[in-house]
């Protein structure tokens, strides 16, 4: 078998930096920036709440995927070697760190969790570590792999990563 590789997808990823830039203009908007809102039945502190939340919000998110369209198309990998998740790590994990694979199921959204022996020798200094660092208090320091925004299908990851693990 052939290494699984997904690559970025730039059109999903362009979606949502738009996707992010309408939600930063409705904020602007809330805010005020673009003068008086027609309608005031919602209390003015309220409306300038979810005016700065989403404008920094989704801001943040907009620069976060634009960055994220300059870096290396290449985001997972699967061979004989391991696992190179390049959000969470720019080395590749070997399959002896690998402890456990699992799938991570939210409502209809599937992600591939790793757990390995020592997170920490994987991560790179970055914004990834930022994130990871925040999520770690959610999966115990496990590595969830996310196939939204690249090329490839979650069932072809999985399958990857069973011919390869064995």
């Amino acid at each position: 078998m052939h290494p699984f590789v997904a690559r970025k997808s730039i059109g999903k990823t362009a979606a949502l930096v738009m996707g992010c830039v309408a939600f930063v203009v409705i904020g602007l908007a809330l805010i005020g920036v673009f003068g008086d809102l027609p309608s005031k039945r919602a209390p003015t502190w309220w409306v300038l709440l979810i005016g700065w939340v989403a404008t920094l919000f989704f801001g943040f998110c907009g620069v976060s995927h634009t960055v994220n369209l300059l870096g290396p198309s290449e985001q997972l990998r699967v061979d004989h070697r391991g696992v190179l998740w390049r959000p969470w790590s720019a080395k590749l994990i070997p399959w002896s760190e690998i402890v456990e694979v699992k799938i991570s199921t939210v409502d209809r959204y599937r992600d591939i969790v790793l757990k390995l022996h020592d997170p920490a020798k994987y991560h790179r200094t970055s914004m990834s570590r930022f994130f990871a660092n925040g999520g770690r208090t959610f999966s115990s320091r496990d590595v969830h792999i996310s196939l939204l925004g690249t090329d490839r299908k979650f069932d072809d990851a999985i399958s990857a990563i069973n011919h390869f693990r064995t």
